[in-house]
């Protein structure tokens, strides 16, 4: 009996010695390879560049098929830990499947976009894409245009601002005021969507005006940033809106108007017999207080799917890893993105959507239902 248990042991111990020489053997051949990678600076896999190939809607296609694909497991309490160490130290959560791929697929990081709410038939091949213009544009997006009376004059008035609502409690302004519109500049490649004078800023004009009619006051900023480099310009937009804020100690909602970068049948859709370019609300969760913003935002977005079902996609929440990541939101819980169509939507429709949102907001802040948020501006953030 005794030599049986001395025969198991040894190999017991056999065993153990081969399976420590193989772990051994594996581990200095990883770091091995690792170190022969950073000394090529290789940053991707083979996977990696392959992938790079591909844009984002191909990505959120290709695993819009895959079933259960963005199902996000969720974790008991007693195995969090477990979850929490092995994400930390590979990156890899195995609750999500999502994020096996993040490190590979280099526009993965879409999928870290968090859909709160969602409007009709909107899935995460859905979420709204801040694409930037082209490098030529980033740096002087202004190069050669002439300027309208208005540009760069922070309180723009329009025709009718004697006779629109002497308090303004609405401040609309565009961080991306180049962004525009295929149809009204008669183009097809949605990289030339940028223009000065035929873009956002228009929407915004509209908006003013909608509101006004309903008895909101309301101040647009037609502002250009002239010479901003493009990654800066939520940078001066906010130093924008905080000058306004200390002129005017009135101003509770700040409102800035975007386009997404997706195509039509993306950013459209078709209601009593009428195209309507669809609203998505968009948060930075770099925002410390990003929760009362999202408040604001849902309320916002509930009461244009009462009025207008389907008009709005839905809300958004961001973090730096796909886009900005605060977008201003930290100046105010009132403090809001929006983002109106896409590329491929007119003008008119863009008007259309326009108006049906400020009958929302109208709703929400003349209703009283508007959440009794600080909007004192904060301005401890860059």
């Amino acid at each position: 009996m005794q030599n049986w248990l001395s025969q198991n042991d040894f190999k017991y111990r056999v065993k153990l010695t081969v399976y420590i020489i193989i772990s051994l053997a594996l581990m200095f051949f990883y770091f091995g390879v690792f170190t022969e990678l950073r000394t090529e600076n290789v940053s991707h896999s083979d996977l990696s560049k392959l992938t790079s190939l591909l844009s984002k809607d191909s990505l959120l296609h290709t695993f819009g098929e895959i079933p259960y694909f963005f199902t996000v497991v969720r974790v008991p309490k007693d195995e969090a830990w477990e979850a929490l160490v092995s994400e930390l130290v590979t990156g890899v959560n195995l609750k999500d499947p999502r994020t096996f791929l993040r490190g590979e697929l280099p526009e993965f990081d879409l999928f870290d976009t968090d859909i709160v709410a969602a409007g009709k038939g909107v899935d995460y091949t859905d979420i709204p894409m801040d694409l930037p213009p082209p490098a030529n544009m980033q740096s002087h997006p202004n190069k050669g245009v002439p300027p309208h009376k208005e540009d760069n004059d922070v309180n723009s008035p329009t025709k009718s601002e004697e006779e629109s609502p002497k308090n303004k409690i609405v401040y609309i302004y565009n961080t991306h005021y180049m962004e525009s519109f295929l149809p009204e500049l008669h183009r097809t490649n949605p990289d030339q969507a940028y223009d000065v004078q035929i873009s956002v800023r228009s929407v915004s004009r509209k908006l003013k005006e909608e509101l006004e009619k309903m008895g909101i006051g309301t101040q647009f900023s037609n502002k250009l940033y002239t010479g901003v480099y493009y990654p800066r310009l939520y940078q001066a937009s906010r130093k924008t809106v905080l000058t306004a804020m200390k002129q005017n100690g009135n101003l509770q909602y700040f409102i800035d108007i975007h386009r997404d970068s997706r195509r039509r049948k993306k950013t459209t859709i078709r209601l009593n017999g009428k195209d309507y370019a669809r609203i998505c609300f968009i948060i930075g969760a770099l925002n410390p207080h990003w929760q009362e913003n999202k408040k604001l935002a849902l309320q916002l977005h509930d009461e244009l799917e009462k009025l207008y079902p389907g008009v709005s996609k839905g809300v958004f929440v961001k973090n730096h890893e796909e886009g900005n990541g605060e977008y201003n939101q930290s100046i105010s819980p009132r403090s809001i993105l929006i983002e109106i169509g896409g590329v491929d939507n007119t003008m008119e429709e863009e008007y259309r959507s326009t108006k049906a949102f400020a009958q929302a907001f109208a709703a929400v802040y003349l209703e009283g239902k508007a959440l009794p948020v600080n909007a004192q501006p904060d301005d401890t953030q860059p």
